[in-house]
């Protein structure tokens, strides 16, 4: 049932979403989309969860990994970079 609910057709949830561009903490995927640097979620699931579409998520990974090192891809690699860091030290406690 958990699974239903983390994958509905082609929305994906908070949690789906975090697995799949590297675990960042969740506060860092809210920064990146109020900056603009990251999908907004396109549904609303009750009063607090928010999903996005897959297509949308696939295609923001697809970018990021075919974009050149322009001065907002170093930025936005560093962010994604320090979000791997912030998790592995959370990881270690």
């Amino acid at each position: 049932m958990a699974a239903t609910l983390d994958y509905l057709g082609n929305y994906l949830t908070l949690g789906v979403v975090l697995g799949r561009v590297g675990n960042p903490h969740r506060s860092t995927v809210w920064r990146w989309v109020k900056r603009g640097l990251f999908p907004l979620p396109r549904r609303r699931l009750g009063q607090r969860r928010m999903m996005w579409t897959e297509r949308e998520i696939e295609g923001w990974l697809e970018d990021m990994s075919c974009m050149s090192a322009s001065p907002s891809t170093r930025m936005m690699q560093d962010m994604v970079d320090q979000a791997r860091i912030d998790q592995a030290l959370r990881e270690q406690r």
